[in-house]
C-alpha cells in the first residue's frame, strides 16, 4: 500500500506529457558558450557603434550650447565697446570743437588782426550754440572785407534758404577744406542788418547767397551753378589755389 502511494506522489511530480524542465546547470552546460559570445557582441556593438553615437551627440550638444553663450558673450561686448565708443566719439568731438575753434581765433589773430577776428569769431554760435556779441565798433563792410581776405572762398549764406543751399551742395563736392573754405549764414548774425547793407554796396544785391572767390565777388546761386556746368567753377578754384 506504501509503495502505491509513493509511486502515485512520483506521478504527480513529474511534469504531464513526459516534458522535463532543464536545470540552470544544464541551460549553461548546453548554450553557455552561445550566451557568452551573445554577450561578447552586444558588448563590442555597444563599445564600437552607440557609445561613439552617444557621446557625439552629447559633444554636438556642449558645442551647440557653447556657441549660443559665446554669440551672446559677444554680443554683450560688442555692445560695450559701441557704448564706450560713441561715448569717446561725443568726447572727442567737443574737445576737437574747443580745439578748433581756438585755432581758429589764432590764425585769424594772424591774418586779420585781434580787433577783426574777434568781431568775426562773435558773428558765430559757440559750441553750446550761443551768439557772442559784437563789439560796439563792429562795422559790416569789414567784417566782409576782412573775411573775404582771410579765405579763398567765402559764401554769405542764410540758414534756412534753398539756394543757398544749392549753392553750398555744388560748392561740396570739391571737398575744400575749412582753412580755405568760409560759409557765414548772416541770418544768424547779430548785426545781420549791417552785413547785408555791406553786401548791397559790394555786389549791388541786397540777398544771399552771395559768392567770393580768390577775394572777388562772382555771383550767386545761378551763377554758381551755371559756372560748374560749363566748367568756369573748376577754374576759378584752382586759380586761387584751392584745386590742384
Amino acid at each position: 500500500m506504501n509503495d502505491l502511494g509513493e509511486e502515485e506522489i512520483d506521478a504527480e511530480l513529474e511534469p504531464s506529457g513526459g516534458l522535463k524542465i532543464p536545470s540552470l546547470a544544464e541551460v549553461l552546460e548546453k548554450y553557455g558558450w552561445c550566451i557568452v559570445i551573445s554577450f561578447c557582441i552586444l558588448y563590442f556593438l555597444y563599445k564600437k557603434v552607440i557609445e561613439p553615437l552617444m557621446k557625439a551627440a552629447a559633444t554636438e550638444r556642449e558645442l551647440e550650447e557653447r556657441k549660443k553663450f559665446d554669440a551672446q558673450t559677444k554680443l554683450n561686448s560688442e555692445a560695450r565697446m559701441q557704448a564706450a565708443r560713441e561715448a569717446m566719439l561725443q568726447k572727442y568731438t567737443a574737445d576737437a570743437l574747443k580745439a578748433k575753434e581756438r585755432e581758429e581765433q589764432r590764425r585769424l589773430e594772424k591774418v586779420l588782426g585781434e580787433t577783426a577776428a574777434e568781431e568775426y569769431l562773435s558773428s558765430k554760435p559757440t559750441t553750446s550754440g550761443k551768439h557772442r556779441t559784437f563789439d560796439q565798433n563792429f562795422t559790416g563792410n569789414s567784417f566782409v572785407e576782412d573775411t573775404v581776405a582771410a579765405y579763398p572762398v567765402v559764401v554769405f549764406s542764410a540758414s534756412i534758404c534753398p539756394p543757398c543751399q544749392k549753392t553750398k551742395r555744388a560748392l561740396s563736392i570739391y571737398r575744400l577744406p575749412p582753412e580755405l573754405y568760409r560759409i557765414v549764414e548772416v541770418d544768424l548774425l547779430n548785426n545781420r542788418d549791417n552785413v547785408m547793407n555791406a553786401l548791397e554796396s559790394i555786389t549791388g544785391f541786397r540777398s544771399v547767397p552771395r559768392v567770393f572767390i580768390g577775394g572777388s565777388y562772382v555771383g550767386g546761386c545761378d551763377e554758381i551753378l551755371e559756372m560748374q556746368r560749363n566748367g568756369k567753377l573748376d577754374d576759378l578754384l584752382k586759380s586761387c589755389g584751392v584745386l590742384s
